[in-house]
């Protein structure tokens, strides 16, 4: 009996179960823990959290990479890469003809800027019977003796104050130094400024305008800067000018506003040219001459014209096609009234 027991605990159990405490019988492994799905439907720019909640994908337009990376898409995400610098280059410049420089765009090869042959890094010394002098088109090796060319660099006579040094064919020539109106010894006049032009500096009209009209306008003028200048015209008062008492209204008349009764009346009301009298809130006022504000009697139909609102029998046309706007408006098809011109 004990011989079977000792069998039956070194029996190997079956895939799936396992022996506690190395005793039979053997039992089942419980099931391994199971993490949860995300079953919830994203869109495309987002992914699926285990909450069940949908959030953005990261992009290389929330990434944040160091100064000297540079961030860039790709399937598993936004990846930060190092900027490619002269230190880092792939392709190298050529050696001896370019010169690398690092840009915001990144290193390019710009041509090596050699430095001017003078006599001073001529690379081929003169002989010991010459001597070198630098001329325009570089370092050449003269015979001793030969008298070198005199320049302004070389000027044995420096110039006198007040003039400069100019190189000519001839040799170096002292000039007056070129007045300006920084330098200009005579002032211009009141009412003029000073110009640098190429033939020197130039005494110049200030432009008149009413801040510096020589002339003041009358004390019933008042002045008015234009293109052709300040223009003294009549000091009109308006209604803004004025206040009514209780019960009067400012009318604009053509010698100056006045208070007259305050009435739902436009007997009597006067009104400029381009505008007629009409009663708002209980109080007659000057309105432009438009079907904006026209209102026709029933049967009529209101149509603008050049010379202003006109109240007509008939039908409105329903097109656009030949019809008068005032000026700020245009003709608008749409709506049950046909045809009709609203402000820009």
């Amino acid at each position: 009996m004990r011989l079977l027991v000792l069998l039956a605990a070194a029996a190997v159990c079956v895939s799936g179960q396992q022996r506690y405490d190395y005793k039979p019988p053997c039992s089942y492994l419980p099931p391994p823990p199971t993490e949860p799905v995300c079953t919830k439907q994203c869109p495309s720019n987002s992914r699926c959290e285990i909450q069940q909640v949908c959030v953005p994908l990261e992009n290389c337009s929330t990434k944040k990479c160091k100064v000297n990376e540079y961030c860039k898409d790709e399937p598993q995400g936004p990846v930060c890469y190092p900027k490619e610098t002269c230190a880092n280059k792939r392709i190298p410049c050529r050696v001896g003809l370019e010169i690398c420089r690092d840009t915001a765009s990144g290193p390019i090869c710009e041509p090596l800027q050699r430095e001017k042959e003078t006599c001073a890094n001529k690379k081929v010394p003169c002989r010991s019977n010459e001597r070198c002098e630098d001329r325009s088109t570089g370092p050449v090796c003269v015979p001793i003796g030969t008298k070198q060319k005199e320049t302004c660099a070389n000027k044995r006579v420096p110039c006198r104050t007040g003039t400069i040094c100019e190189d000519r064919s001839s040799g170096p020539v002292c000039v007056p130094v070129p007045e300006t109106c920084a330098t200009k010894r005579t002032p211009c006049r009141t009412g003029y400024k000073c110009e640098d032009r190429s033939s020197g500096p130039t005494c110049v009209r200030i432009p008149e305008t009413c801040a510096n009209k020589r002339r003041p306008c009358r004390a019933n003028e008042k002045c008015e800067d234009r293109p052709t200048g300040p223009v003294c015209v009549p000091d009109r008062k308006t209604c803004a000018d004025i206040k009514c008492s209780a019960g009067e209204i400012c009318n604009d008349l053509p010698d100056g506003p006045d208070c007259v009764p305050d009435v739902p009346s436009c007997e009597g009301f006067f009104c400029r040219r381009g505008t007629n009298c009409y009663i708002r809130n209980g109080s007659p006022t000057c309105l432009p001459n438009t079907c904006e504000v026209r209102e026709c009697r029933r049967g009529l139909s209101c149509i603008d014209t050049p010379s202003g609102a006109l109240c007509r029998r008939g039908t409105p046309s329903r097109s656009c096609e030949g019809k008068y706007c005032p000026d700020g408006s245009k003709c608008d098809e749409s709506g049950p009234e046909g045809a009709h011109c609203v402000k820009i």
